[in-house]
């Protein structure tokens, strides 16, 4: 079985996920922050990760970035909340690595039809991806300054 591993601080999320992908025929792992999400990563190689951006302390942009370090070929899926800069959340993860892009909340067809997308090594259609070059005419994007000073590179 394919395995796929799960890092989201929100128990709620993690469980859909998991729900998710167990119930297309996937092994699932799951960890509740980006330290133990990094740690599990490298220990059991999964296939894919599904990563949500906003975690405290190692968020999933540093994730993304490791594993597209260090594991080259295992394609990542970043997901982030409603609430948030949603576009430019996703727009940072695409820029670390990440090939899929989701906000929340998630649906289960697109979930799958996008992972199954990486699996096989394909791009997935951009109806759920953020532009290369998002439109920014006249709006102020807030953002956490973690994110913030990812983005500009300080």
């Amino acid at each position: 079985m394919t395995r796929i591993l799960v890092v989201d601080d929100d128990a709620d999320a993690r469980h859909l996920l998991e729900r998710i992908l167990t119930s297309a025929g996937y092994t699932v792992l799951t960890a509740n922050d980006g330290h133990e999400g990094r740690r599990k990563t490298f220990k059991y190689r999964p296939a894919a990760v599904v990563t949500d951006l906003a975690m405290p302390e190692r968020h999933g942009l540093q994730l993304i970035a490791e594993i597209k370090r260090n594991l080259t070929h295992t394609p990542v899926l970043a997901v982030t909340g409603e609430g948030r800069p949603v576009d430019a959340a996703l727009d940072l993860a695409k820029r670390h690595g990440a090939e899929g892009l989701l906000g929340k909340p998630l649906e289960r067809d697109a979930v799958l039809r996008v992972l199954d997308c990486l699996l096989r090594g394909e791009s997935p259609a951009d109806d759920h991806a953020v532009a290369d070059e998002p439109d920014d005419d006249g709006v102020a994007v807030i953002m956490p300054p973690d994110l913030l000073r990812l983005k500009c590179g300080a």
